[in-house]
Protein backbone atom coordinates (compact mmCIF):
# COMPACT_ATOMS: atom_id res chain seq x y z
CA UNK A 1 0.00 0.00 0.00
CA UNK A 2 1.91 2.96 -1.07
CA UNK A 3 -0.54 6.45 0.09
CA UNK A 4 -4.39 4.22 0.67
CA UNK A 5 -3.53 2.96 -3.26
CA UNK A 6 -2.46 -0.68 -3.90
CA UNK A 7 0.40 -0.74 -6.00
CA UNK A 8 -0.69 -3.11 -9.73
CA UNK A 9 1.21 -6.09 -9.71
CA UNK A 10 3.03 -5.37 -13.21
CA UNK A 11 4.98 -2.49 -11.05
CA UNK A 12 5.63 -4.96 -8.60
CA UNK A 13 7.55 -6.78 -11.40
CA UNK A 14 9.15 -3.93 -13.17
CA UNK A 15 10.42 -3.35 -9.10
CA UNK A 16 11.71 -6.84 -8.52
CA UNK A 17 13.02 -7.20 -11.85
CA UNK A 18 15.25 -4.06 -11.31
CA UNK A 19 17.30 -5.79 -8.36
CA UNK A 20 18.76 -7.89 -11.00
CA UNK A 21 22.40 -7.22 -12.26
CA UNK A 22 21.64 -4.66 -14.75
CA UNK A 23 24.56 -5.96 -17.90
CA UNK A 24 23.98 -4.99 -21.93
CA UNK A 25 23.81 -8.53 -23.76
CA UNK A 26 27.16 -8.93 -26.44
CA UNK A 27 26.51 -7.98 -29.87
CA UNK A 28 27.27 -10.95 -32.48
CA UNK A 29 26.34 -13.78 -33.87
CA UNK A 30 23.21 -15.37 -31.76
CA UNK A 31 21.49 -18.35 -33.08
CA UNK A 32 17.92 -18.88 -34.54
CA UNK A 33 16.14 -18.45 -31.21
CA UNK A 34 17.80 -15.68 -29.63
CA UNK A 35 15.75 -15.21 -26.30
CA UNK A 36 16.86 -19.21 -25.50
CA UNK A 37 20.88 -18.26 -25.99
CA UNK A 38 21.30 -14.81 -24.62
CA UNK A 39 25.29 -13.99 -23.58
CA UNK A 40 25.01 -11.75 -20.86
CA UNK A 41 28.62 -9.85 -19.74
CA UNK A 42 28.29 -10.40 -16.09
CA UNK A 43 29.96 -13.64 -14.72
CA UNK A 44 30.12 -15.89 -11.91
CA UNK A 45 33.59 -17.83 -10.95
CA UNK A 46 31.23 -20.88 -10.62
CA UNK A 47 27.99 -22.02 -10.54
CA UNK A 48 26.41 -24.69 -8.64
CA UNK A 49 23.40 -26.33 -10.03
CA UNK A 50 21.80 -29.58 -9.69
CA UNK A 51 19.44 -31.52 -12.12
CA UNK A 52 17.37 -34.45 -11.84
CA UNK A 53 14.45 -34.25 -14.73
CA UNK A 54 11.14 -35.02 -14.27
CA UNK A 55 7.01 -34.69 -15.32
CA UNK A 56 6.75 -32.38 -12.44
CA UNK A 57 9.77 -29.93 -11.07
CA UNK A 58 10.06 -28.57 -8.48
CA UNK A 59 12.78 -25.47 -8.39
CA UNK A 60 14.62 -24.50 -5.68
CA UNK A 61 17.51 -21.45 -4.66
CA UNK A 62 19.59 -23.08 -1.55
CA UNK A 63 22.26 -21.58 0.36
CA UNK A 64 25.03 -24.82 0.00
CA UNK A 65 28.32 -23.01 -0.30
CA UNK A 66 29.26 -19.41 1.38
CA UNK A 67 29.46 -15.94 -0.02
CA UNK A 68 33.30 -15.26 -0.75
CA UNK A 69 34.85 -11.98 -1.05
CA UNK A 70 33.75 -9.90 -4.19
CA UNK A 71 37.47 -9.52 -6.17
CA UNK A 72 35.54 -7.24 -8.98
CA UNK A 73 31.89 -5.96 -9.05
CA UNK A 74 31.04 -8.35 -12.09
CA UNK A 75 32.92 -11.22 -10.39
CA UNK A 76 30.50 -12.98 -8.09
CA UNK A 77 32.47 -15.48 -5.62
CA UNK A 78 31.16 -18.67 -4.05
CA UNK A 79 33.26 -21.00 -1.20
CA UNK A 80 33.38 -24.32 -1.35
CA UNK A 81 30.03 -26.08 -0.22
CA UNK A 82 29.67 -26.46 3.78
CA UNK A 83 28.63 -29.99 4.74
CA UNK A 84 26.10 -29.05 6.80
CA UNK A 85 24.21 -27.15 4.14
CA UNK A 86 24.87 -29.55 1.62
CA UNK A 87 23.02 -32.21 3.93
CA UNK A 88 20.25 -30.65 3.41
CA UNK A 89 20.44 -30.69 -0.06
CA UNK A 90 21.13 -34.14 -0.39
CA UNK A 91 18.11 -35.22 2.33
CA UNK A 92 16.06 -33.18 -0.32
CA UNK A 93 17.64 -35.10 -3.16
CA UNK A 94 17.20 -38.58 -1.15
CA UNK A 95 13.12 -37.81 -0.94
CA UNK A 96 12.17 -36.84 -4.14
CA UNK A 97 14.16 -40.63 -4.90
CA UNK A 98 11.82 -42.16 -2.61
CA UNK A 99 8.78 -40.29 -4.10
CA UNK A 100 9.63 -41.70 -7.67
CA UNK A 101 10.24 -45.19 -6.46
CA UNK A 102 7.14 -45.50 -4.62
CA UNK A 103 4.72 -46.48 -7.61
CA UNK A 104 1.36 -45.50 -5.59
CA UNK A 105 2.75 -42.04 -5.25
CA UNK A 106 3.12 -40.48 -8.07
CA UNK A 107 1.54 -43.47 -10.79
CA UNK A 108 3.37 -42.80 -14.34
CA UNK A 109 4.96 -39.93 -13.17
CA UNK A 110 8.27 -38.66 -11.99
CA UNK A 111 9.18 -35.57 -9.72
CA UNK A 112 12.49 -34.07 -11.04
CA UNK A 113 14.05 -30.55 -9.13
CA UNK A 114 16.23 -27.88 -10.72
CA UNK A 115 18.36 -26.69 -7.44
CA UNK A 116 20.57 -23.71 -8.05
CA UNK A 117 23.54 -22.56 -5.07
CA UNK A 118 22.84 -18.72 -3.99
CA UNK A 119 25.67 -19.07 -1.58
CA UNK A 120 24.05 -16.68 0.24
CA UNK A 121 23.89 -13.91 -2.25
CA UNK A 122 20.58 -12.02 -2.64
CA UNK A 123 21.79 -10.93 -6.42
CA UNK A 124 22.83 -14.11 -7.15
CA UNK A 125 19.58 -16.30 -6.00
CA UNK A 126 17.69 -13.24 -8.18
CA UNK A 127 19.80 -14.43 -11.03
CA UNK A 128 19.05 -18.14 -10.49
CA UNK A 129 15.39 -18.09 -10.13
CA UNK A 130 15.31 -16.34 -13.59
CA UNK A 131 17.45 -19.35 -14.79
CA UNK A 132 15.18 -21.90 -13.22
CA UNK A 133 11.88 -20.09 -14.45
CA UNK A 134 13.12 -19.25 -18.56
CA UNK A 135 14.50 -22.72 -18.56
CA UNK A 136 17.90 -20.97 -19.72
CA UNK A 137 21.62 -20.81 -18.61
CA UNK A 138 21.08 -17.24 -18.70
CA UNK A 139 18.11 -15.12 -17.12
CA UNK A 140 15.32 -14.47 -19.54
CA UNK A 141 12.50 -12.77 -17.54
CA UNK A 142 8.63 -13.49 -18.87
CA UNK A 143 10.28 -16.48 -21.26
CA UNK A 144 10.33 -20.10 -20.93
CA UNK A 145 12.51 -22.48 -22.79
CA UNK A 146 11.50 -25.11 -20.84
CA UNK A 147 10.56 -28.24 -23.14
CA UNK A 148 10.27 -31.40 -20.40
CA UNK A 149 8.68 -30.83 -16.96
CA UNK A 150 6.40 -28.45 -15.54
CA UNK A 151 7.04 -26.30 -12.57
CA UNK A 152 5.11 -27.00 -9.75
CA UNK A 153 6.86 -25.09 -6.96
CA UNK A 154 9.98 -23.65 -5.80
CA UNK A 155 11.90 -24.41 -2.34
CA UNK A 156 13.56 -21.64 -0.33
CA UNK A 157 16.74 -20.57 1.11
CA UNK A 158 16.83 -21.15 4.57
CA UNK A 159 18.48 -17.38 4.97
CA UNK A 160 15.75 -14.78 5.37
CA UNK A 161 17.02 -12.43 2.96
CA UNK A 162 17.52 -14.02 -0.57
CA UNK A 163 14.32 -15.97 0.28
CA UNK A 164 11.90 -12.95 0.59
CA UNK A 165 13.29 -11.33 -2.51
CA UNK A 166 12.41 -14.52 -4.35
CA UNK A 167 9.22 -14.71 -2.76
CA UNK A 168 7.92 -11.61 -3.80
CA UNK A 169 9.21 -12.77 -7.83
CA UNK A 170 7.14 -15.86 -7.18
CA UNK A 171 4.01 -14.37 -6.21
CA UNK A 172 4.02 -11.85 -9.52
CA UNK A 173 4.19 -14.90 -11.73
CA UNK A 174 2.10 -17.08 -9.85
CA UNK A 175 4.21 -20.12 -8.37
CA UNK A 176 3.37 -21.39 -4.82
CA UNK A 177 6.65 -21.42 -2.37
Amino acid sequence: MLGGTTVPKYLKVLMYLTALPMVPCRSGDQPNNPVCHLNLVVKTSEKYEYLEEGDIMIGGVLTVGTRGNYMESALLSCNKPSAQKYRYLVDFAFRVKEINEDPARLPNMTLGYHIHDSCGDTRRALRSLMQIVSGTREPVPNYSCRRKGRMAGFIGDLLSEPTVSIAHILSVLGYSQ
